[in-house]
């Protein structure tokens, strides 16, 4: 799971380029979008963009968005360019962040099986060396 990076800033940024409420939601949600998938070109189809954005003014929004400079007509998908180096520095060090857990996770399952594999071994000697011998 990964988490969408919205810095302090942000809010602000928009309100100062005279952004709209529904392009800000837009904006807003196409990014999480993009965290969600991972789209590292940060590219949001636009048969997609329906379905990811809740506002009714979305196709106004849009429009809005384009105009500013914060997103690009790329034909069949729409980029964001506002806010792209902290999007792709916050997906990076997510996915960093996931291979640092997979890699301790893999450290620890092989001690366990190591701590196993001793206790199964010593199991078995202990039952060897104490067969046939009078209780």
């Amino acid at each position: 799971m990964t988490y969408a990076k919205f810095g302090s800033e942000f809010p602000e940024k928009l309100a100062a380029d005279g952004i709209s409420d529904a392009a800000w939601r837009t904006h807003a949600e196409a990014i999480m979008w993009v965290y969600h998938v991972e789209a590292w070109d940060l590219r949001v189809p636009k048969h997609m963009l329906r379905r990811i954005a809740g506002s009714i003014d979305w196709e106004m929004a849009v429009k809005d968005l384009v105009a500013a400079g914060y997103w690009a007509d790329d034909g069949h998908s729409w980029t964001i360019r506002h806010h792209a180096a902290i999007i792709i520095g916050s997906l990076s060090a997510q996915a960093a962040k996931r291979e640092r857990d997979r890699k301790a996770q893999q450290k620890l399952r092989d001690s366990l099986r190591a701590i196993s594999a001793d206790a199964s071994a010593y199991q078995t000697d202990r039952q060897s060396s104490t067969k046939g011998k009078p209780r």
